[in-house]
This record gives structure tokens, C-alpha cells and sequence, in this order.
């Protein structure tokens, strides 16, 4: 019987099993290591937090920790100066934040202490890691850096040990690259599906969108605590993400994939109008469809239009997009005002011309706070709204006040006992599926309005 009890078969399975390499960020390098006591530690079988990595790159560099203790200095030298071109090289290859820098790895021999009997000075040797940034001429100790460089150097420097190696290795990693922004942990994403999937096995956890790759969906899988106080004994589920029925659980592959989306549609030359949702969608496409035919005025085919989830969101997206794109904004609702100004704030801070944010409540004869829906007569807009609600209204059921159409409509919801808010985009819906029929009973009022936003929004 083996220690494990389960005799010569179980001895067998035992050593069919790979083994395992778990990095977190306890194995980071330091900035300097005292080789004498590195050394000492290793011969006593008692390495502290991040021994293992220094030791893997002293391999990497064709070292042992005892030959930089050797005489023999230049030749050490010359070997750790070869090894850190072969390291930064590496590095660098996925480290694209900044590829002005490169690895330095230097031997020192400071004065660690006075021998209390001889009052000499004892000297020890000591490995340094610097990084060498070219832009500014300037070297910084490694552990100065940030500390998602240090996490990603380490890394690579600790795995290094097992990269090649024959025997097979699974590597696990627990939410790799906390420390680092969104397209740096893009970056070691490649590294690990470019270099470490190829030569050994890798299973890492995240919640991170960043470190998820929408098209390698089929390995993916979904890690679900369905225990509760009152029934602990539910555990935990894993299955394929398409299983799982948490959508907190899969709200990471949910983001990649919406970041994946909306990269590819802003990919087009042409504008892009912010408009607040997919009702807004809706309506300008439909309408300009309906009016292209006739000759009259529509939506330019060149502009895009991004449904970006709320009029709140308006002003970040100007922010950010107008950096690097043709950016419109259409804005509408109660909160038109502060709205406006925030986005105005931003395109002005991105060099986005004022006239392409459109306000609607600046058209002629629309209220101040204008909805998309107010282009719509109210005959109209009812024509939709009765199409998709169990209780349809006149409007002589409407307040008669200039308010946009959508507070009318709460106000006479609430007096019939309904909620005031109701599905716009269903509301939007029916435009699609009654589409020849609306048109055939439209107001010249409801096309007019249309048509002069389309003009506003007119590409020069």
C-alpha cells in the first residue's frame, strides 16, 4: 500500500497527474535581492515570498543563485546583460503600454554590515532590476514601477521555469491582472492564449470583460454560488455559459461581448448620432424611409445611429467618441437642460462642433422638454400608442396643455388607475409592423417635424 492507501494502481494515477503552477501576487520580483541570504535560504529548504520567482529568472539567465556569488564576475556579467535583452524582448513583445522600456539586471556589492569582531566591513552581492525608459533617458528601480508592470513581469519571469519544460503543467490563475487597465490585461490576454496555451494548460477565474474573449465562447465556463441561508446545501454550479440561468454570473461575458459590438459599429467612417434608446432608433429610421422615396428630406445614409442606453449617458459619450470620431447628439426629455449642458461642456472639450447637438425642444413648435415621440401629432402618436396598450385613449382624455405628449399620457394613466410609465420601444414597434397603414392616415404635421430634424442633423 502507498501512503495514499490505494495501493500500486492508485500510486499510477498518481503520477499521471501534471503538475500545477499557482501565481498571485505574493510571487512578485523585488527590486533587489541579497544573493548571500537568497542562497542560504535555498540550501535550508526555506524560501520566503518571491524566492521562486527571483530563482526562475536567474534560470531564465542561465544562473543559479550561487554563481553570482562566483569570482568569475564579468562573465556573470555579460550573461545577465544577454539575458535581460532576451527578457525584455519577451516582455515587450505583449507589453505594449510602453515599448520605450527595457529590462537592466545588474550585481552590486554595497556594505551590508560590520563584523562585530573584526570591525571590517562585510560586503555581499547583491542583484538589482531596473528599467531602462529611453524617452527620458532614466533608469528606475523595478520596484518602483507600477505595480501592474510588476505583476506582469513577474509573471512572465515566474512561468518562464515551466514554459518549456517537458513535463505538463496546468497553470492557474486566480483574477490575473487586477492591477492592470483594461488594454493592458488585453495585452496579457494574447499572452496567454499566444504563449501559454500553447505550450501548458491555463485555467484562470476573472470578472473582468477585459480579460474574456468573445470568440472563444466554447471554453468558457460559468462558476454560480446558488447556496443561500435558507438552503446552503445548493452549492456551487459550474456549466457552459449559455446554462447559466444567473445573469450576474455571465455579466462579464455580457460586457465583452457589448464592448466586442459596439468597437465594430463605430468601425464606419461616417457620423454617429447619439440618440437616448431603441425608440429613437426606431422612429428616425422608419420615418426616413418613408420620406427618402418622396424626395423630401431624410436621415443621411452615412450617419450611424447608437441607441447609448439613456439621455444620462449622452455626455460621456461625446466625451470619449468625439475624441477619435464624427460624433452627433440628438437630445430630448425632461432633463433637456442640464443635459444639454453637460454635452455641450464635452463636445466643446473634444473639439466637436455645437451645431451637430441637436436639441429638440429648439425646433419650431415643440415644448421645451420635446420627446422624439412630440415630432407626432397627438392623433398620430395615439394611432401607435392604441395599437400596443389594453386601454386605448382620445385624445380629448389627454390634459389640454402644451406638456410633451408623454406626460399628458401619465397624467391620464394615473387618473384611469394604470402606471404612468409605459414600454416606448413596444410603442416604437408597432410603427414597424403598421407601417402602411400609419403612413396612410399620417398628418402632414407629424412628416413636416420629422423632416426639419433631418435637416438639422444634415452631414456638411
Amino acid at each position: 500500500m502507498t501512503q495514499f492507501g490505494v495501493g500500486e494502481a492508485g500510486q499510477f494515477l498518481l503520477e499521471l497527474l501534471p503538475k500545477f503552477f499557482y501565481f498571485s501576487n505574493y510571487e512578485l520580483l523585488p527590486g533587489e535581492c541579497n544573493i548571500v541570504t537568497l542562497v542560504e535560504r535555498q540550501c535550508a529548504d526555506s524560501l520566503e515570498e518571491g524566492d521562486e520567482t527571483m530563482l526562475a529568472l536567474l534560470q531564465l539567465a542561465g544562473e543559479g543563485a550561487d554563481d553570482l556569488l562566483d569570482e568569475d564576475y564579468e562573465s556573470r556579467e555579460a550573461e545577465l546583460q544577454a539575458a535581460s535583452m532576451e527578457l525584455s524582448d519577451q516582455v515587450f513583445r505583449y507589453w505594449k503600454q510602453n515599448d520605450a522600456l527595457s529590462v537592466v539586471m545588474a550585481t552590486d556589492m554595497p556594505v551590508v554590515r560590520t563584523d562585530p569582531n573584526t570591525s571590517q566591513e562585510v560586503r555581499e552581492r547583491v542583484l538589482k532590476i531596473e528599467l531602462h525608459d529611453e524617452r527620458n533617458d532614466v533608469k528606475t528601480n523595478f520596484a518602483l514601477r507600477s505595480a501592474g508592470f510588476r505583476w506582469f513581469f513577474s509573471f512572465l519571469a515566474a512561468f518562464s521555469a515551466y514554459q518549456d519544460h517537458p513535463e505538463r503543467t496546468v497553470v492557474l490563475l486566480d483574477e490575473p491582472g487586477l492591477s492592470l487597465h483594461g488594454e493592458a490585461q488585453g495585452d496579457f490576454l494574447r499572452y496567454v492564449f499566444d504563449e501559454l496555451g500553447t505550450h501548458q494548460q491555463v485555467l484562470y477565474t476573472t470578472h473582468s470583460q477585459h480579460m474574456i474573449d468573445p470568440t472563444r465562447y466554447e471554453t468558457m465556463r460559468a462558476i454560480h454560488d446558488r447556496a443561500t441561508r435558507q438552503n446552503p446545501e445548493l452549492g456551487v454550479v459550474i456549466t457552459p455559459v449559455s446554462l447559466s440561468a444567473d445573469r450576474t454570473t455571465i455579466l462579464p461575458v455580457e460586457s465583452a461581448l457589448g464592448y466586442s459590438v459596439a468597437q465594430h459599429l463605430f468601425l464606419g467612417a461616417g457620423p454617429h448620432l447619439a440618440v437616448e434608446g431603441s425608440s429613437d432608433f426606431m422612429f428616425l429610421l422608419r420615418m426616413s424611409e418613408h420620406l427618402r422615396p418622396q424626395g423630401r428630406a431624410a436621415l443621411d445614409p452615412r450617419i450611424a445611429i447608437i441607441p447609448v442606453g439613456g439621455i444620462g449617458t449622452m455626455p460621456a459619450f461625446v466625451a470619449v467618441m468625439g475624441r477619435r470620431m464624427h460624433v452627433r447628439a440628438l437630445i430630448d426629455g425632461a432633463h433637456t437642460a442640464s443635459v444639454a449642458k453637460k454635452v455641450y461642456g464635452a463636445a466643446a472639450a473634444v473639439g466637436v462642433d455645437e451645431k451637430h447637438i441637436v436639441v429638440l425642444g429648439n425646433l419650431d413648435g415643440l415644448p421645451h422638454t420635446a420627446d422624439i415621440e412630440d415630432l407626432f401629432t397627438t392623433k398620430d402618436y395615439l394611432w401607435l400608442y392604441n395599437r400596443s396598450v389594453d386601454r386605448p385613449l382620445q385624445a380629448a382624455e389627454l390634459p389640454d396643455t402644451p406638456q410633451p405628449i408623454l406626460q399628458r399620457l401619465q397624467v391620464a394613466r394615473e387618473r384611469d388607475g394604470l402606471p404612468g410609465t409605459f414600454d416606448h420601444a413596444g410603442l416604437a414597434h408597432q410603427l414597424t409592423v403598421y407601417q402602411q397603414e400609419f403612413f396612410v392616415q399620417a398628418d402632414p404635421d407629424t412628416l413636416n417635424r420629422f423632416e426639419a430634424l433631418f435637416r438639422e442633423l444634415a452631414v456638411d
